[in-house]
């Protein structure tokens, strides 16, 4: 989500401007599905000129003005990334941002009043992680972000020291100092981990599965709440498990949001210090009360323009603002809103 300051800031300098906003979702493999995202562009594209049919002529020639921009600013198909999406936004009066966005983010086209900012929370993966690859020999720590893994440290285990006896008593001596070797090294990834996980960092562990469970075993309970272990997640290349550690953290975040949901229903029920459902939300957003916005595509599905506008608002006021999966009517508010505020409304 690094191009997620980007798009803030050009929010923050036009959210009152008439805005073009296009996602164009990652270059998939297949070139035939690649006609298709070609097909969807234009298709949004049109809708939107037939939505803008009634505009003011000064107002459509701004759109097409925009749209040339548009086509000029566009990567032609051989140059789309297949592992990052792409937006583009202008202004009526000029102003305009280009930047990658996740990949998910679905293909549309927009005139709004300010950028369109929502798809690109509802296609937002998770920040990062620290991944961790350990067996009895060897642990690997790695960082996981924007979806590419840089390495951070490998640590390896003592070697065994020559033994001068012979036989049996050889080989038992040797593997007692592999066996410490071992927990040597188990016990400074633990160590290495809870310096680089941080507050909030998640982690996910794979390689020797019992070297795995001993060594979450061995992680201080707050940070081994935040462990998730990866099967797929092998001593080589962490690339081929990239997938998995994404569904991973996914699930993480969204049990995380469900428990958080609960506490602003409680916070909402007692003091109200949370809102829950949109005509709450939007009072509280008025008088500049909103801490944090979470929504869900209920919400956004059925009243898109609205819920674009309170997550404008919200962002304005230095609200957090995080889309949801979760659509369990036991965690969310009927309609799919609920806001956590900075003093009782």
């Amino acid at each position: 989500m690094s191009a997620w300051p980007k798009l803030s800031q050009f929010l923050a300098a036009n959210r009152h401007a008439a805005t073009l906003s296009v996602y164009l979702e990652a270059a998939p493999a297949d070139p035939a599905e690649g006609r298709a995202v070609a097909l969807r562009l234009r298709d949004s594209i049109e809708q939107l000129r037939r939505r803008a049919a009634e505009l003011p002529q000064p107002e459509r020639e701004a759109i097409e003005t925009c749209l040339a921009e548009l086509i000029e600013a566009i990567p032609s198909a051989e140059h789309r990334s297949r592992r990052q999406g792409w937006a583009f936004f202008r202004t009526a009066a000029g102003a305009q941002l280009v930047i990658d966005t996740p990949p998910t983010v679905e293909t549309s086209a927009a005139w709004d009043v300010g950028p369109r900012v929502i798809p690109f929370l509802r296609a937002a993966e998770p920040e990062s992680a620290l991944l961790v690859q350990i067996d009895r020999a060897r642990a690997r720590l790695g960082l996981l972000h924007d979806g590419v893994v840089d390495a951070i440290v490998e640590l390896e285990a003592d070697r065994a020291s020559d033994v001068d006896t012979h036989g049996r008593a050889s080989a038992d001596e040797v593997q007692r100092q592999r066996r410490e070797a071992s927990e040597r090294l188990l016990a400074t990834a633990v160590r290495r981990v809870t310096t680089l996980a941080e507050d909030a960092l998640p982690v996910v562990v794979g390689g020797a599965v019992e070297t795995v469970k001993r060594f979450v075993l061995a992680l201080p309970r707050p940070l081994a709440e935040r462990t998730e272990i990866v099967s797929t997640l092998r001593m080589g290349s962490a690339d081929a498990a990239i997938p998995e550690i994404i569904a991973t953290l996914q699930g993480m975040r969204r049990r995380e949001q469900a428990a958080h949901i609960a506490e602003l229903r409680d916070a909402a029920a007692a003091h109200g210090r949370a809102a829950l459902g949109f005509e709450r939300a939007q009072r509280a957003a008025a008088v500049g009360a909103i801490a944090e916005l979470i929504f869900t595509d209920t919400a956004w599905r059925a009243h898109p323009a609205e819920i674009e506008a309170l997550v404008h608002r919200a962002l304005s006021s230095g609200a957090s603002v995080e889309w949801t999966a979760v659509e369990d009517p036991e965690h969310t508010p009927h309609d799919g809103v609920v806001a956590g505020l900075r003093f009782s409304v």
